[in-house]
């Protein structure tokens, strides 16, 4: 008794311990609070959140903490497959059911999680008539294949997810009202990053460290300038674009920490939409100083400066200005 109690108290930290929801902002704990309270009930969960703010992690987290976590959970996009498809691939289909089925037939997605979680990420795509029979499912606690006539039990726990307004959709007539009531019956909102700025010294700091030890790199960290507009960007692709400029950053960075020339200009520039109007002459200084910061090197010395002067085609006593102004003597 004593090892099993060990063997799950280990997998219940592995399982938390496995997913990077990093940082404290309240908007995130609350969402977590409420993922890990649900995680071993049966009951539906609908996660809702932009694109990139962690939908299927948490997914992934929730199943992990539950009492279905020994078997694979099966996730399905519902805006990654063609309308045509999306019941084949869901409830699955007898041979000879439509032109070109395989021999034998096929497993739908609804058998292959039988005992397990399944993950409806994108549930906004999901087609109207294939809404109807998911509701059935959901209902019945059965799948019927297409060209099927025997009904087969099924011990499923949903998840699903979408980035879309779904009341809205209600409304027009495009996803049902029943199928929604049946979906929502515990909904998790998980922020955007602008929402939770507060956290993303922790998320960088995280993803430096994950880089590093993937690609070998040794970055120590940010420059207070390059951090500052990581911090006032907006971040319309959330965490999943954070990560994707990290990786690029561990990737091109010479030295130990990230400076503000070392960041792509739309975040470096942009700021935050939400930030004080800036004047041209002080994005067009922002642009100036990020491109001599490129093209001098540190202890750069006199005779590459004047070279230097020549390239840019202005006189020597412009670019000691320009340099001495940016504090790049």
């Amino acid at each position: 008794a004593k090892s099993k109690l060990e063997e799950q108290l280990k997998a219940v930290h592995t399982a938390e311990s496995a997913w990077s929801f990093v940082g404290d902002s309240p908007k995130m704990q609350e969402a977590l609070r409420i993922g890990r309270k649900v995680a071993k009930s049966d009951s539906t969960v609908f996660l809702r959140g932009e694109s990139g703010t962690g939908k299927e992690i948490m997914a992934k987290m929730i199943h992990d903490l539950s009492d279905r976590r020994e078997k694979l959970m099966i996730s399905i996009n519902c805006a990654a497959i063609p309308e045509n498809l999306v019941e084949s691939e869901l409830f699955g289909y007898e041979e000879g059911a439509f032109t070109g089925a395989r021999k034998h037939g096929s497993v739908g997605k609804f058998e292959l999680a039988d005992k397990s979680t399944i993950f409806l990420d994108e549930i906004g795509d999901m087609p109207l008539p294939v809404q109807t029979k998911l509701l059935r499912v959901l209902q019945e606690k059965q799948v019927e294949r297409i060209g099927g006539r025997k009904p087969i039990p099924v011990d499923i726990r949903v998840i699903c997810a979408t980035h879309k307004n779904i009341e809205k959709m209600v409304a027009e007539g495009t996803f049902r009202e029943d199928l929604y009531y049946r979906l929502n019956i515990i909904p998790i909102e998980l922020p955007p990053l602008r929402m939770r700025r507060e956290d993303l010294p922790a998320l960088i700091t995280h993803y430096i460290g994950y880089y590093n030890q993937k690609l070998n790199k040794h970055l120590e960290g940010m420059e207070p300038e390059a951090l500052d507009a990581m911090i006032a960007y907006d971040w319309p692709g959330n965490v999943r674009e954070l990560k994707n400029i990290v990786e690029y950053l561990a990737n091109i960075v010479e030295g130990t920490h990230v400076t503000l020339s070392d960041l792509p200009d739309h975040i470096a520039l942009h700021g935050s939409r939400g930030a004080a109007p800036r004047s041209l002459d002080e994005m067009m200084s922002d642009y100036e100083k990020r491109i001599l910061m490129r093209m001098v090197k540190p202890g750069a010395s006199l005779e590459e400066k004047n070279h230097l002067a020549d390239t840019l085609q202005v006189s020597r006593a412009t670019l000691y200005r320009k340099l001495k102004k940016y504090d790049l003597i």
